[in-house]
């Protein structure tokens, strides 16, 4: 046992803000912080490894990523296109030649020095601590940010599939107290959602698993819009129906977001 002094010295940075990377988002209350799980949650093909990618690079903190949903060609290709401006097409063409390949692979070394990726497409609850010891054993530290893409993807012992994503949530709780790093956990959403373009209720979070994240955001695509709903916050104002929303704008076919419409235009009008 303990007393709540002496653990006030020994997690100081938990719960300390993560730095603001969309002005837009910080505003609206989303405000992602230390020793926290942050869990972005849509159907499918609205957005959100781009976003995950795009937040987490932008932050510039050491950064561990699971990307056990896509591989490593994929991953490769749209944080090129986040770091060009260039589509996912432009970049895959360009990667075929070695020129491409040493021009890409000089840009990934120079704009994401603090990211490692690991692309196991199943693992397990033992492989991510592994990973993570590996990682701090590597560096001295473990990283100020992990994400695992997706949840659906984690492996456990549990032979119900509703059963083990809520093993898992557990098991990511246990990492954060054990680490301090702050998770972004991705995860889908059901789709039979009535309107997928605007945000869905957190009551439609595939396996149920609301209880442990204490921020859940809802996405929803809808043309250049990216609709995002905080259907919970321990830290402030939620809207568990997803009816109460901001946005950002996005170009995914460049892996671009821009925090106004007028931003948007602006960029397209410069090409």
């Amino acid at each position: 046992m303990r007393s709540l002094a002496s653990a006030a010295l020994a997690s100081p940075s938990k719960g300390n803000l993560l730095p603001t990377v969309f002005p837009t988002l910080h505003d609206f209350g989303i405000r992602p912080r230390m020793g926290t799980c942050t869990m972005l949650a849509a159907t499918p093909a609205s957005g959100k490894t781009y976003l995950a990618l795009k937040w987490l690079k932008e932050m510039g903190l050491s950064t561990l990523y699971f990307s056990a949903d896509a591989d490593e060609a994929t991953i490769v290709e749209r944080m090129c296109s986040i770091l060009t401006g260039e589509s996912t097409d432009e970049v895959a063409k360009d990667l075929r030649s070695l020129e491409g390949k040493e021009y890409y692979s000089d840009l990934l070394m120079d704009e994401t020095p603090s990211m490692r990726f690991v692309f196991t497409p199943d693992p397990t609850y033992e492989e991510l601590v592994l990973e993570l010891m590996a990682y701090n054993e590597l560096t001295g530290d473990y990283p100020k940010v992990v994400c695992i893409d997706n949840l659906m993807n984690l492996v456990g012992e549990n032979e119900n599939e509703w059963g083990a994503m809520r093993d898992h949530t557990k098991a990511v709780k246990n990492l954060i107290r054990t680490t301090g790093a702050a998770f972004f956990v991705l995860h889908h959403m059901s789709e039979d959602v009535k309107d997928p373009s605007v945000p869905a209720p957190r009551k439609a979070i595939q396996g149920k698993v609301s209880q442990l994240p204490e921020v859940i955001l809802s996405l929803a695509r809808c043309g250049d819009e990216l609709r995002i709903a905080t259907v919970k916050n321990r830290f402030g104002d939620q809207s568990p129906s997803g009816e109460y929303y901001t946005r950002l704008y996005v170009d995914l076919a460049k892996g671009s977001f821009y925090n106004t419409a007028i931003e948007l235009q602006s960029a397209r009008a410069v090409v």
